[in-house]
């Protein structure tokens, strides 16, 4: 009778080890965020706006969620579904003055990395982690992010 209890331990086991190693396999396809470590600044990005591709995430120009810079290079792209383009540094530099303006949820600029750690360009932003797939060795889709967050003040019980 021990010697059954033991077998299907050991099944249970088994099967066990199995579903988490299936589990992690799928990992190798998604890319991170990576704290910026003040090797760029937001100034320095907005000085040189030209020089990346750049999105927005949000309901409009004043209630951004992030603002995303592709850069462009060695053919290395970043797609997404419901980011909006911005083409002008004014827009650009809008949008960074309200990110900035939340003071309660101040904004960091991260590293955008692919699978294996490939930089693909920077994401400024409230929110630490977004849904980041690799399509192929040089594309990245960039999943949409929450609406910023908020501060609804002191509550008060009754």
């Amino acid at each position: 009778m021990k010697h059954k209890i033991d077998s299907i331990k050991l099944v249970f086991l088994v099967a066990a080890l199995l579903c988490l190693m299936t589990g992690c396999l799928g990992l190798g396809n998604y890319g991170r965020l990576s704290a910026a470590m003040g090797k760029v600044t937001i100034k320095d990005l907005i000085e040189n706006w030209y020089n990346y591709d750049i999105y927005y995430a949000g309901l409009a120009v004043d209630n951004p969620s992030a603002v995303m810079f592709d850069t462009k290079i060695e053919g290395r792209r970043i797609t997404s579904d419901k980011w909006i383009p911005v083409t002008e540094k004014s827009v650009l530099e809008t949008l960074v003055g309200w990110l900035n303006a939340n003071i309660n949820f101040p904004p960091d600029l991260l590293r955008i990395l692919g699978p294996k750690g490939k930089f693909f360009g920077y994401m400024y932003t409230y929110w630490d982690s977004v849904e980041i797939k690799a399509i192929d060795e040089k594309t990245l889709w960039i999943g949409d992010l929450p609406l910023p967050p908020m501060d609804y003040g002191p509550t008060y019980n009754s």
